[in-house]
């Protein structure tokens, strides 16, 4: 499933799809959003399949990114991570190698500046920008890879054209129109 579902911004949780969604993983495209082909997913494949169910998806998505791009959202998302500041770094499972002041806003810019390490607020910031691109891409009835092009056991399909030129060869034909 998308990694915003699972184990978000997290390097782990891209890994869960495949080693290669890490690099991409605020392009993932909302039209493809299972790891691989929808019928390849038991629970979310029947779903999104569905043409009476995938447009209450496209809705969620639209909702994701208007609760995420509000600024008291994002206001309250920093209150609560200053408060615990001082817990962070005596936490067992704290990465020393990953600071926690960098998951503030305007800290790393742009969150793959550091492989590994996925700054929260940063991350979530291109991955709503990118969500928004889709759907008006979508609005617009503008596809620019439609999901019978993506090969069924592509992983983590891309939503943006400049990312279409990172598929593999055996795909590179469902990138463009």
């Amino acid at each position: 499933m998308q990694y915003d579902h699972n184990n978000i911004a997290e390097g782990g949780g891209t890994n869960l799809c495949d080693y290669k969604c890490a690099e991409k993983m605020t392009d993932w495209s909302i039209l493809r959003p299972t790891c691989r082909a929808f019928e390849d997913h038991q629970i979310s494949g029947p779903l999104l399949a569905d043409p009476q169910f995938f447009p209450l998806y496209i809705e969620a998505m639209r909702e994701v990114v208007a609760v995420g791009t509000e600024d008291s959202f994002v206001a309250e998302l920093v209150a609560h991570m200053t408060a615990i500041t001082e817990f962070v770094e005596d936490d067992f499972f704290h990465d020393p190698n990953a600071p926690y002041v960098a998951q503030f806003p305007g800290v790393v810019e742009p969150w793959d500046t550091y492989p590994g390490f996925y700054p929260y607020l940063s991350l979530m910031s291109d991955r709503w920008e990118k969500i928004s691109e889709q759907l008006a891409a979508y609005d617009a009835d503008v596809v620019v890879r439609p999901v019978e092009s993506i090969g069924r056991s592509e992983v983590c399909a891309s939503g943006s054209v400049s990312l279409c030129e990172m598929c593999s060869t055996e795909d590179i034909a469902g990138c463009y129109r």
